[in-house]
């Protein structure tokens, strides 16, 4: 691996790092293990390291600011701008050195800002889940973290994808770019007709014996650019898969029918025919059926049992999460996020997958497509990549008639644009249903990484406008890195205290379904490029369902509750009072939703591709397939007219088997 970093820069980003996690006085009573976290800095377990490694996955022109500023710091002329002090940033106390980055992170300098989040976010979560040689993290202990199961995988029939030792022309009936929610549901339909389909996936083909449930290699191996994606001025955090299966493999199995008023809204507004009657309701129920969606695993772990407890004692609506697994072990839920080891969860890779291989197709991975093959308003496959051995990377021809896009909502964008699609709307409508959390801290262990992930939820506040937009609250499934890459760092001391007691912490999350949009665009080399700030709208809609996460925290009995704000402090209850609980929802609100002061992350990408009765206002029409290009067609989330409003998996689904029923009519 070519080095990211001078000698210079590598100096000072490991001053940062033991700014942020220095060795510090054990506080009074300590156990021995407790001790040692204490007095371990970041360097002591190779974070510094760890750090320059996973800047591989950023693009070169979002990394050159970050190595200025390593730089510059490292000069005493440019550390005396930033501190006052004529001394190298790793020259100076430790005391001036916390000072300056608790001055970034609160700053009114927005560019600030974003080199204080990117510098903790990276460094909390590797520092409390990088691995050492026998696969174990030395914090776990002292936070209450088990580490990863302990189970034997389930057993299952691996695929057999494609192997290629050349580069080669392939010849398909259909070509499916994606093996996701989308993807995978129309090459089951597809290769029942008997036509044959090569689905081609850019992810790897793990399966239940690959699972480590080790949350660094998951997002590694799993998420896209390994968990580090964000918006591009950092103010989001985007979580997405990128193994086969997609987004399905690495959920929270949460599955949401799409509301009705959501399908009226898109037939009424967007004019997609049909798509509020009974034939989308029967690709609901077609899919639904297909991968098990039920009741009976979603059980309450402890943090969804307090989200229940909270509504019940506050009179707000909530009800039990519908889930797709089947034969799920409740006692060893909670890791799946990275790979469900019990095959329980019924993602595209269990089900529709299975199916398309069992009726014919065939799977591709690692297979990068930069574009589509167009000739005369018309489609005629795809070409691609897939590396071969000896860094020697393999050109794919595939030869189809019919291309079906299912890349998800930031990478199918990108391939039409990379394609020379003439649309001025691909990349436009991109909405991300920002999601911010509510810590509560109570005197019981919560263990948010242990149990059903979310089996409760509380849509009261979905409709704040009268046209069906606010925030519906969730609980999430979160393990120690991704927990210390959102929490609010205040100090080190501060810092350490509260991941010390991370299993007595729950999170609820409020999931705000975004009226305004942003966009992607894609960069000099084809990759796609996140534009997104958060209206006025859609940040109170956001803030209402922070203040009322809050409040359900202490409806179900915590002792603390605190937001993720860069420059607000806890709530915490004294001898039971609550009579200052409302200002302190006040100074929330106050605090507002300014990029990088609130924590905001997401899961659930759509929209940049939508589809709608009009070409100048829609990408593809109301069957998936192209205004522009016939033959191409786009099944996934970026297909929506609007944010979904719930988690958006099902909707998929039956928008992919809607459609799929239109195409086999061209095959």
């Amino acid at each position: 691996m070519r080095a990211l970093l001078t000698t210079a820069q590598r100096r000072t980003l490991a001053a940062v790092c033991d700014t942020l996690i220095p060795a510090l006085k054990p506080p009074p009573g300590a156990t021995e293990s407790e001790q040692l976290f204490w007095q371990r800095n970041a360097s002591d377990i190779g974070v510094p390291a760890e750090f320059e490694n996973a800047l591989v996955y950023i693009p070169e022109d979002r990394l050159r600011p970050l190595q200025l500023l390593l730089g510059i710091l490292d000069k005493p002329g440019g550390a005396f701008l930033l501190t006052g002090r004529f001394r190298s940033y790793a020259a100076l106390p430790f005391e001036t050195r916390e000072r300056m980055l608790q001055r970034w992170s609160v700053s009114r300098i927005g560019q600030l800002r974003q080199a204080f989040q990117s510098l903790k976010r990276l460094t909390q979560a590797l520092f409390y889940s990088a691995l050492d040689e026998v696969g174990n993290n030395p914090n776990w202990p002292v936070v209450g973290y088990s580490g990863p199961l302990d189970t034997k995988a389930a057993t299952e029939e691996p695929f057999a994808p494609l192997v290629l030792q050349q580069s080669d022309v392939l010849i398909y009936d259909a070509v499916v770019v994606g093996s996701g929610a989308g993807g995978g549901v129309v090459a089951a339909e597809l290769a029942r007709t008997g036509k044959r389909v090569l689905v081609v996936e850019k992810g790897a083909a793990l399966g239940t014996s690959d699972f480590t449930t080790r949350e660094t290699e998951a997002f590694r191996d799993m998420y896209e650019m390994a968990g580090l994606l964000t918006t591009e001025d950092v103010g989001v955090t985007v979580l997405a898969g990128a193994t086969l299966g997609g987004g399905t493999t690495i959920n929270w199995t949460i599955s949401f029918r799409t509301p009705e008023h959501v399908l009226e809204e898109w037939e009424r507004e967007h004019g997609v025919t049909g798509i509020a009657g009974p034939e989308f309701q029967a690709s609901l129920d077609a899919v639904c059926e297909r991968i098990s969606v039920n009741k009976d695993s979603s059980q309450q772990n402890p943090p969804n049992a307090a989200l229940a407890r909270g509504c019940a004692a506050l009179g707000y609506q909530s009800g039990q999460i519908a889930r797709n697994v089947s034969g799920c072990t409740a006692s060893d839920c909670g890791w799946c996020c990275f790979g469900c080891v019990h095959a329980a969860k019924q993602g595209t890779y269990n089900t529709y997958l299975r199916d398309a291989v069992k009726a014919g197709a065939d799977i591709l991975v690692q297979c990068h497509i930069d574009k589509i093959l167009i000739d005369n308003g018309a489609v005629y496959g795809v070409q691609g990549m897939v590396p071969g051995q000896n860094d020697i990377d393999h050109h794919v021809v595939v030869s189809a008639p019919i291309v079906v896009v299912a890349a998800g909502a930031l990478h199918s964008p990108a391939l039409l644009i990379r394609s020379g699609v003439p649309n001025t709307n691909i990349g436009c409508n991109l909405h991300l249903h920002p999601t911010t959390a509510a810590r509560g801290e109570y005197d019981q262990p919560m263990e948010i990484w242990r149990g059903v992930m979310s089996s409760v939820y509380s849509d009261q506040f979905v409709n704040l406008d009268g046209r069906g937009y606010g925030a519906m609250i969730e609980v999430p499934a979160a393990h120690p890195g991704l927990l210390a890459s959102a929490l609010t760092w205040r100090s080190a001391w501060q810092f350490k205290a509260i991941m010390q007691r991370l299993a007595l912490q729950a999170s609820f999350i409020a999931i705000t379904r975004d009226r305004d949009s942003g966009r992607v665009t894609v960069d000099k080399k084809g990759r796609p490029r996140l534009h997104y700030r958060l209206s006025r709208s859609d940040g109170e809609h956001l803030l209402v369902g922070l203040q009322q996460a809050l409040r359900l925290h202490v409806a179900a009995g915590a002792r603390e509750v605190e937001t993720v704000h860069s420059d607000l402090q806890p709530y915490r209850i004294a001898s039971g009072s609550t009579s200052d609980f409302e200002a302190y929802l006040e100074q929330v609100g106050r605090a507002g939703t300014g990029v990088n002061r609130l924590g905001v992350f997401s899961a659930h990408q759509m929209g940049t591709c939508r589809m709608g009765g009009r070409r100048n206002a829609a990408v593809v029409d109301p069957n998936c397939e192209s205004w522009d290009v016939r033959n191409l067609f786009v099944t996934d989330a970026a297909t929506f007219p609007t944010a979904s409003g719930v988690n958006p998996m099902i909707t998929i689904m039956a928008v992919a088997h809607r459609a799929a029923q239109f195409i086999k009519s061209r095959m």
